[in-house]
């Protein structure tokens, strides 16, 4: 005897749509049993957009770069970052040497219209680069 089993459309449709909630039961159920995991998101680097007044700039590029992490002039604290032989400095768009870029970095402060993107690296303090006049 020989028996033929046949399956309608309808049929194997359900029975994949219960399948595919089983799996997407079975994926939830693992991520809820696992708990919270050990990964954590943190800065690495860090970009701040600056009003140029609040910005001093050091002599040589082995100083450090002052500056308040405001886009307005304010009262908050200076912070110190690090400027290294490797920090970049732009002034718009173009790349120049630390010389150049604080002689025309002191020349456009002047207003309040200005400002300046510091980039830095948050555990080292170190200056990746300095962008002024984007």
């Amino acid at each position: 005897m020989r028996y033929s089993v046949y399956f309608k459309t309808a049929d194997s449709t359900a029975f994949l749509k219960v399948l595919m909630k089983i799996h997407v039961f079975l994926l939830i159920s693992s991520f809820a049993l696992v708990g919270k995991t050990n990964a954590e998101i943190s800065t690495v680097i860090e970009a701040l957009e600056i009003n140029t007044s609040n910005i001093m700039v050091p002599t040589t590029t082995a100083g450090r770069l002052m500056f308040k992490p405001c886009s307005n002039p304010c009262d908050r604290k200076f912070a110190l970052v690090q400027l290294t032989p490797e920090t970049i400095f732009l002034v718009k768009r173009k790349i120049l040497n630390f010389s150049e870029f604080r002689k025309t970095f002191y020349a456009m402060r002047s207003g309040n219209d200005d400002y300046a993107l510091v980039t830095y690296e948050v555990g080292s303090n170190k200056v990746i680069s300095i962008n002024i006049g984007l």
